[in-house]
């Protein structure tokens, strides 16, 4: 009995030390993080706007001691200890060095791609070294740089200023494809999934949000006799909310398999935030049958899930 209480004890003890390394690094690696983007925020703004040295290179030095962990393995025997001080410096670092990449290149036309294929790499190798899910976000936010500065250079202004349709498709195609990856990365699946699926959330809230508002200007703008016509997103919209119900369709499937509560919050907030911003940018002035249509559906989405709770309840 002794001896089983001592194993308690010690087991507990090492989760602790691992929690408090873990809480401690993370703290540590955000306060460089934070040198590392007032360095990148005034490291040119001097009115000839060249780089200011001494500001540029406190960045350049925060960013490389974030990347020690790519030296710890050489000092750290203990694998429990690695994955405890590691994952967060390496992946804040691996953000940091393609931001102080990206101020060094001065907004250049190749800056996005540089900067995005520094971070993807240097994401993947943290990963690679100690995996979990902060570096794996890293490498993520690297190739959203890179997607994001390649679909910019495939569509004009013109076109994404007309259409949400470039836009809508552009975050499936991200998504997708990313929640897929991840998949096979257990210690970052849950993670990344969300992480991206959140932002799928907020773009096409965001997007929808803007067709609306620019919408009631222009009735505004009509209604004192311009003479303009609104233009029309209807047919967008709705491609967004099928692309959206497709979304959840598969989060729903996701959090059944993973038990996260992640996946659900990414549910509940795709349809509480983007049905009230869909109807307003289509203009429906009275969306009662739309609301009551979205009230019984949910009611009896919970009615079938209760009785078949309830069979299986008495089936045990």
């Amino acid at each position: 009995m002794t001896a089983a209480r001592t194993t308690r004890t010690t087991s507990t003890s090492g989760t602790t030390g691992r929690r408090t390394t873990s809480a401690s690094t993370a703290l540590g690696a955000a306060l460089l993080s934070a040198a590392v983007a007032v360095s990148a925020s005034r490291a040119r703004t001097n009115a000839s706007g060249d780089l200011d040295p001494t500001v540029y290179g406190v960045g350049v030095a925060a960013a490389l001691v974030l990347l020690y962990g790519f030296g710890a393995r050489a000092l750290v025997r203990d694998p429990d200890v690695l994955a405890a001080a590691a994952p967060w410096p390496l992946a804040l670092g691996s953000l940091a060095a393609g931001l102080v990449v990206a101020v060094g290149l001065d907004g250049g036309t190749a800056t996005a791609y540089v900067a995005g294929a520094v971070v993807l790499a240097l994401g993947a190798a943290s990963y690679a070294l100690v995996p979990s899910a902060p570096p794996a976000v890293a490498a993520v936010a690297g190739a959203f740089v890179v997607y994001v500065q390649g679909f910019e250079d495939s569509f004009s202004d013109a076109t994404l200023n007309t259409s949400l349709v470039p836009i809508a498709l552009a975050v499936v195609v991200f998504v997708v494809p990313v929640t897929a990856v991840a998949w096979v990365l257990p210690p970052a699946r849950t993670t990344v999934a969300v992480v991206v699926g959140a932002g799928a959330v907020a773009t096409y809230t965001g997007v929808v949000a803007l067709v609306a508002f620019t919408r009631q200007f222009q009735r505004v703008d009509l209604d004192a006799g311009d003479g303009l016509v609104p233009v029309s997103h209807a047919d967008d919209v709705y491609l967004t909310l099928a692309l959206a119900a497709v979304l959840m369709a598969g989060w729903t499937v996701l959090g059944h398999l993973t038990d996260s509560a992640g996946f659900r919050v990414l549910v509940v907030a795709m349809a509480v935030t983007l049905l009230p911003v869909a109807l307003a940018a289509l203009a429906v002035d009275h969306p009662t049958t739309l609301a009551l249509a979205a009230g019984v559906l949910g009611a009896v989405v919970l009615v079938v899930t209760g009785v078949r709770a309830r069979t299986a309840r008495s089936g045990d």
